[in-house]
């Protein structure tokens, strides 16, 4: 019987040319966890961009809402009456962003006026950030109210033809200051005087007999002339003659009247304009103008309604004529033909070496007189061209906000 005999040759399999694709497979499997690892942490850190990003921008607009009210209520601005788009930049204090505008939009919602005249707006300001050229990222409506005060009343208590502060001289006889009404003037009412002076003010004429040109009427109608026509008032401030005549209520003053007129009806340094800007003549439609003289005289040439002169002198010449209330803060000076129905408030704080005058040379007596006649409707008249030119032109009070909320786009 044969044996047959199987040798098992010893030694590992072949395995040459494995190396290369477990090196590729693992080098796959790397990047896919590299790729996934970067695909997450951008997505990660873009996502936290964008949160950080939300989140400045919402702090942005917010930061400009209060920031502009705040400015706009500082400088007792008006917000604008209806829908305008301004650009507003926040300072580096404000924000770290790298574009500090911010669009702010405002619209007016409601206006509703008191019986007083006070006037209460109401406006939504949408603010939203700038990037760029465009309004980018989380925007917020912001609700502000904004009040202007009432207009100050202004019912004059004038009883004279003039209100004298500071002392008057006259030379000549041409000249008439009557208080006595006259058959035009339907609305005067009897016991005016021709002037109305403090103590510490005096009335000289070159001629004692000129003193009859002072025409005044008691409260029973009768004529009174010269010093019966003049009546001195006791324990009153010049400031406090003219106050009184102007009918402001206490605390008030010539300013808080000034203030309430729009800046269109001012002129002279002190509200940014030239002297030489008013010249001379009331704008028939306005009716107003105040004027800051800059130490010197402020000629007056004529029309009607309500002229205040600060800081200076008025001076009247030739055929000037006005019809309404002249209010100056130094002295006034008459010379020639000029014409005043109403009257004049000289408050005489700004004194000169001559004080008030009316003055006719030789040459002005032949062909001249200076008239200054009490005249209720046109004092009427003027005190109506203020009110109404100082209806809603009070500096406006402007409140936080009073809501927010996000705009979701």
């Amino acid at each position: 019987m044969s044996m047959i005999s199987l040798r098992v040759k010893s030694g590992r399999l072949d395995e040459r040319g494995v190396a290369l694709p477990l090196a590729l497979m693992g080098l796959v499997v790397v990047s896919l966890l590299v790729t996934a690892a970067l695909l997450s942490s951008s997505t990660e850190l873009a996502t936290s961009q964008a949160r950080t990003d939300g989140a400045q921008g919402l702090y942005q607009a917010e930061a400009a809402v209060d920031r502009y009210v705040s400015a706009v209520d500082a400088a007792g601005a008006r917000l604008q009456d209806s829908t305008g788009v301004r650009t507003y930049t926040l300072t580096d204090n404000d924000t770290r962003t790298t574009d500090p505008r911010v669009q702010l939009t405002n619209t007016m919602l409601s206006a509703v006026t008191a019986a007083n005249g006070e006037v209460t707006r109401r406006f939504s300001i949408l603010s939203e950030p700038m990037r760029g050229n465009t309004a980018r990222g989380r925007a917020v409506v912001a609700m502000v109210t904004q009040t202007t005060p009432p207009p100050i009343p202004f019912n004059t208590n004038i009883k004279s033809a003039i209100a004298l502060g500071g002392d008057l001289d006259v030379n000549g006889n041409a000249f008439t200051i009557s208080g006595r009404r006259t058959a035009a003037d339907t609305c005067a009412t009897r016991g005016v005087d021709a002037v109305q002076r403090t103590s510490d003010s005096d009335i000289t004429a070159n001629n004692a007999n000129h003193m009859r040109n002072f025409v005044g009427e008691s409260t029973l109608g009768v004529q009174t002339e010269s010093w019966a026509a003049i009546t001195t008032v006791l324990n009153k401030t010049r400031q406090q003659l003219a106050y009184d005549a102007l009918g402001l209520a206490p605390g008030q003053t010539l300013d808080d009247l000034i203030d309430a007129i729009p800046p269109t009806k001012k002129f002279g340094p002190r509200f940014g304009t030239p002297v030489s800007a008013f010249d001379g003549r009331v704008d028939a439609s306005d009716k107003v103008a105040v004027i800051d003289g800059n130490g010197g005289a402020v000629e007056l040439q004529g029309d009607s309604g309500v002229v205040i002169v600060v800081n200076g002198h008025v001076r009247m010449r030739g055929n000037a004529s006005f019809k309404g209330i002249i209010i100056v803060e130094g002295n006034f000076d008459l010379a020639g033909t000029p014409r005043v129905n109403g009257a004049i408030i000289s408050m005489g704080i700004r004194e000169t070496a001559t004080g008030n005058i009316i003055n006719l040379d030789s040459n002005a007596v032949g062909s001249g007189h200076v008239t200054v006649q009490f005249d209720k409707c046109s004092i009427k008249a003027a005190e109506r061209a203020l009110r109404n030119a100082t209806s809603d032109s009070g500096t406006p009070s402007t409140l936080a906000p009073f809501a927010w909320f996000e705009v979701v786009r």
